[in-house]
């Protein structure tokens, strides 16, 4: 709303409301905020489970992160769509069993291997922490799935300002000598960087609306 108004000239914003903004407020990616390694999704399991494969999810308790989570739900419940080739009723209720949301990353790993649930979804870089934490045991899961790494987060300046000084705040970002420290200490990303982005690499994100059949409200819950 703010850059549609244009009270806002530039933003770091989520990749949904991103795409809404184009549609809605004329903005456009100049730069992306990709950490590295960058973040998949990965549908978990407990070290001893049985479950082998996507078809195996058949009837089993999954717990993803919460409705608004790209990487805890929206992500791996489109990977398994695509997978298995059902629809989103089919999925939620005719396939999966108990479909529960933990709210938070730690929460559902920890779930997981505490045995609440038979599947979990997470974003990658979660369980490492968790790890080093001690909060849960190497080797107390294992990855039957994972995703493509997701698109860098979006930085996006609104259209209509000049070209010229669209080029200069590019050129800035990309060449960015604190860009680490700039991420690390604004947006909690560690070991992260701008990179070159251009508005087609969100259509990861647009063809997930479409298939999950989010609409224009619930992309800005996204």
């Amino acid at each position: 709303e703010a850059m549609k108004s244009k009270k806002a000239d530039i933003v770091v914003i989520p990749p949904f409301a991103y795409i809404l903004g184009v549609e809605r407020a004329n903005i456009e990616a100049i730069a992306g905020a990709k950490q590295t390694p960058g973040v998949q999704s990965v549908i978990l399991v407990p070290h001893d489970s049985d479950i082998q494969n996507f078809e195996d999810l058949k009837g089993k308790t999954f717990g993803f992160v919460d409705p608004a989570s790209a990487s805890g739900h929206l992500i791996p419940k489109t990977m398994i769509l695509d997978e298995l080739g059902l629809t989103l009723e089919q999925l939620e209720n005719e396939f999966l069993g108990d479909i529960q949301f933990a709210g938070t990353q730690e929460a559902v790993v920890i779930g997981l291997v505490n045995g609440q649930y038979d599947a979990a979804a997470a974003a990658s870089p979660i369980l490492g922490l968790l790890e080093e934490r001690g909060l849960i045991e190497k080797g107390s899961y294992r990855i039957i799935a994972e995703s493509e790494e997701a698109p860098p987060t979006p930085v996006a300046i609104r259209a209509d300002i000049p070209a010229d000084i669209k080029a200069k705040v590019k050129e800035f970002l990309l060449n960015y000598e604190d860009a680490a420290d700039c991420l690390e200490k604004g947006w909690g990303m560690k070991n992260a960087e701008f990179v070159d982005v251009s508005d087609s690499d969100y259509d990861f994100y647009r063809n997930i609306a479409e298939k999950l059949n989010l609409s224009a409200e619930e992309l800005l819950n996204n």
